[in-house]
């Protein structure tokens, strides 16, 4: 069901009104997204579903597609370039940084869903104890980050903590994470997933796996689009990494019409976690296997 809704109503939804970060008031952009009836919560459960085609096209687009700036707006564009797949290999270990407010109800939040990734993919996810600081010493593949613009400000001076790591190593990847974040925190994005795999990382492991990534949250966005951002950030997370106009129902399409993962995202996340596809693989080599995956999930609804 589509989400409709008066101001007043609207404004009890949203939880009182935020405070701009990134150059955006989100209070009023979360309230006209709802109010032209996207940031949809019925997850797409009134839609039809797609033929075995449809969603190994889909996969495509968001596996194997490249998106042109990620920092342009909601109209950006995915190229269809060749590329490998990325997916986890190791088992994801994932730690909560939450630097805004009831960072207790904010982990709940990522715990509950992350359960469902695992549930959805089969692949192994545990959570570490939450964290006030950036570790000199990451025992975590994931962070998630849940901000405000005063804690990002502390995250990413000069001699803070992403520039104190006596590990060379780590000291570059915490800068490459600085820099990063330095970056997207002036961009008008509510939230983003950063991803290194192996080909980037230039580590002893097999091409397209996925090594290390960092969820950012702005702390300062109401309630629907926080919901919508922990859904979309951390399924993207696990090797769907582009967004397609075209893809729906779906939350990874930057129309905003869906705030949570719809039916079909969930069998993407199958999909790529098939144990007949494997990280690395080129798209040509991938698309027949994918293409027999998408007629068995299909058989199976």
């Amino acid at each position: 069901m589509k989400i409709f809704g008066l101001a007043a109503i609207i404004c009890a939804i949203l939880s009182g009104c935020s405070t701009p970060s990134g150059g955006v008031d989100w209070f009023d952009w979360t309230k006209m997204l709802l109010a032209q009836g996207h940031m949809r919560t019925d997850r797409g459960v009134t839609e039809a579903m797609p033929t075995a085609e449809e969603l190994a096209v889909n996969f495509r687009r968001t596996a194997f597609a490249i998106e042109a700036d990620p920092w342009s707006g909601p109209n950006r564009q995915s190229t269809t370039a060749p590329r490998i797949l990325r997916r986890w290999r190791s088992p994801i270990s994932y730690q909560v940084i939450p630097l805004g407010p009831d960072p207790e109800g904010f982990q709940r939040r990522v715990d509950t869903f992350m359960k469902r990734i695992g549930d959805l993919t089969g692949h192994p996810i545990n959570s570490l104890p939450a964290i006030y600081e950036v570790p000199k010493d990451p025992k975590a593949s994931v962070f998630v980050l849940y901000a405000t613009d005063e804690a990002l400000d502390r995250l990413t001076a000069d001699g803070g903590p992403l520039t104190q790591n006596p590990n060379s190593e780590l000291l570059e990847l915490q800068q490459r994470i600085r820099a990063r974040i330095a970056d997207w925190r002036i961009r008008k994005s509510p939230c983003a997933f950063l991803f290194w795999s192996a080909n980037e990382a230039a580590e002893e492991r097999e091409p397209g796996e996925m090594l290390f990534g960092v969820a950012l949250i702005r702390a300062e966005i109401p309630e629907p689009l926080l919901e919508a951002c922990i859904e979309e950030e951390l399924a993207q997370g696990m090797g769907l990494t582009a967004d397609h106009q075209d893809l729906r129902p779906s939350i990874f399409n930057d129309d905003q019409e869906f705030a949570l993962l719809t039916r079909q995202d969930a069998l993407l996340l199958r999909v790529l976690y098939d144990p007949r596809l494997r990280p690395g693989m080129p798209v040509d080599d991938a698309m027949p296997i994918v293409r027999q995956i998408a007629q068995e999930l299909l058989a199976e609804s």
